[in-house]
């Protein structure tokens, strides 16, 4: 198993992707921006709920 051997390593490869891509992003002219992709989605969908919740549609 090849991946198992990273297992050690986790915390800093999601350390990495939640630092140094959107930094390296900005140089490039990108977004990388692991957050963004992670929990865009699910804010959004909450904030939608919130809306239909409150009747402000």
């Amino acid at each position: 198993m090849p991946l198992a051997r990273l297992e050690r390593f986790g915390l800093l490869i999601l350390m990495a992707a939640f630092f140094l891509l959107p930094m390296l992003g900005r140089q490039i002219g990108m977004d990388l921006s692991v957050m963004h992709w992670v929990l865009g989605p699910p804010v959004d969908a909450v904030i939608d709920f919130i809306r239909i919740l409150t009747g402000n549609d």
